[in-house]
């Protein structure tokens, strides 16, 4: 390398937000502000599979479990594992029953605090992150 000259800085990994609500998905979004990420808002799975499709590439993706009238955000997730199969992934819910989730999906219990989702994409990003598992989601 030539004297004087620097290697450009690898872009902020990028954390997809994915929620129906828009007060929640501002609030997601609120929440991770100050972590060395960019955040992918998407109000729908629908829009966030068009990004995803598109050659969006997030290291992370937080997503709501139900948004009518489009697919779940299970339904997003099986098209994360296959089009950026190294992102981690979190859903949260209400839902007290989701059925069988993938062991390798964190699952959250609405209402999330932004502590606990600081607390996984921190942990994502440094590749530590286990999946947590609370309440009556199995």
């Amino acid at each position: 390398m030539l004297s004087g000259m620097h290697e450009p800085a690898a872009p902020d990994p990028v954390v997809l937000c994915v929620d129906d609500d828009e007060h929640v998905l501002r609030a997601v979004v609120r929440g991770l502000s100050g972590l060395p990420v960019r955040v992918h808002p998407a109000s729908s799975a629908l829009s966030a599979l068009q990004w995803l499709h598109a050659g969006g590439r997030p290291a992370v993706v937080i997503t709501d479990f139900r948004m009518p009238p489009g697919p779940t955000g299970l339904v997003l997730l099986k098209a994360v594992a296959q089009l950026a199969p190294d992102a981690r992934c979190a859903l949260y819910t209400a839902e007290r029953e989701l059925g069988p989730v993938a062991d390798s999906i964190a699952v959250f219990a609405k209402p999330t605090a932004p502590e606990d989702l600081r607390r996984f994409v921190r942990e994502a990003l440094e590749g530590r992150s286990s999946p947590p598992r609370g309440g009556t989601v199995e």
